[in-house]
């Protein structure tokens, strides 16, 4: 092939080389302007439907990248608004909780104060013995005050230990009133009644509560006189 040939071809070398390559022949020497024209025409077609895929991927590409952003987005959006959700149910299950634990509070309070005011004609049916009476523990109407007394005590330190009053404001109560104390330790020291078969320390103790709230008492207020 001489110069003067690669020189007409000048920038059809590309097709040239392909008629070589696809036909196993030499290119002849004659080789004129519209014969190069006609043949670089349909490899610079064939060229375009390449670029146009190339460009259609790269905008298929972009595209795709932003549908997945904003799918990111509104799933992040969606676990915030569900975090927020739960927490605004949880702190409302926790107000209501609360409500009704006050609403509660506030009944058995009240319902504590109502018993304590429904112990106040217990308190004043205790009655203690005349000197008389300490000494006539035979006789059937001197054995009833002493069966009245225990048994209003034993209710008293009953509601007193399960906590069906006020605690601290029966013992405020008790003490203001005393009468617990010294009528216990009246009963304590009664000989055998006969109509029970028992002496009145055995009548106690078959009554545990007054037998603690007594003990309690007589705690408390030993406390009291040393501070004061």
């Amino acid at each position: 092939m001489s110069l003067q040939i690669l020189q007409r071809l000048n920038g059809t070398v590309a097709v040239v080389i392909i008629a070589f390559v696809t036909t196993g022949s030499q290119p002849t020497v004659g080789v004129s302007a519209d014969a190069t024209q006609s043949n670089s025409a349909p490899a610079t077609d064939a060229l375009k439907p390449i670029a146009r895929t190339v460009n259609e991927q790269k905008v298929s590409s972009e595209e795709s990248r932003d549908w997945k952003g904003a799918c990111d987005i509104l799933t992040a959006f969606g676990t915030v608004a569900a975090a927020v959700f739960a927490w605004l149910a949880t702190r409302q299950a926790k107000f209501a909780t609360l409500q009704t634990q006050r609403a509660t509070e506030r009944s058995e309070e009240a319902a504590k104060a109502q018993r304590l005011a429904d112990l106040w004609p217990d308190m004043a049916k205790l009655t203690f013995l005349t000197e008389a009476q300490k000494l006539d523990l035979d006789n059937d109407t001197v054995a009833e005050i002493v069966r009245s007394n225990v048994n209003l005590m034993e209710k008293i330190a009953f509601w007193w230990e399960t906590d069906l009053v006020d605690r601290a404001k029966l013992l405020a109560q008790v003490n203001a009133q005393d009468n617990f104390i010294s009528l216990y330790e009246q009963i304590k020291g009664l000989a055998n009644i006969r109509r029970f078969g028992l002496t009145g320390q055995e009548l106690l103790d078959e009554n545990p509560n007054g037998k603690k709230l007594y003990a309690h008492l007589k705690e408390l207020n030993s406390t009291i006189s040393q501070q004061s």
